[in-house]
């Protein structure tokens, strides 16, 4: 028993997207956010990540989220997701381990 994952979600551009993307910077072509989807190694597989993206975001909305370049676990979830990415790349800041994040959107469906 305890905390097998996280998720956050909502409408909207967060304050650090701008400034991290800086010259590169253009408004993703969704409204809705996914800023966060987080699970234990222990359920990787087990269909939970599945269900909380079903619930964070609504079906058939566009969205979009960032996703770390060096997780092929992730990208190709959120490939079989729909997301695609856009083409913007940024160092996600020392906080994270500057590391490359891509933007990754869905259309509308």
């Amino acid at each position: 028993g305890g905390i097998v994952g996280v998720m956050a979600s909502g409408r909207g551009v967060e304050e650090w997207e701008p400034d991290a993307a800086a010259d590169l910077w253009r408004p993703p072509e969704a409204t809705w956010a996914l800023a966060h989807l987080y699970t234990s190694v222990g359920v990787h597989g087990s269909g939970l990540a599945q269900r909380m993206l079903r619930a964070g975001l609504p079906s058939g909305e566009a969205a979009y989220l960032w996703c770390y370049m060096e997780n092929p676990r992730a990208l190709a979830f959120y490939a079989r997701n729909g997301f695609a990415p856009d083409g913007l790349e940024v160092l996600c800041g020392p906080e994270w381990g500057d590391r490359v994040i891509a933007r990754l959107v869905r259309p509308a469906a």
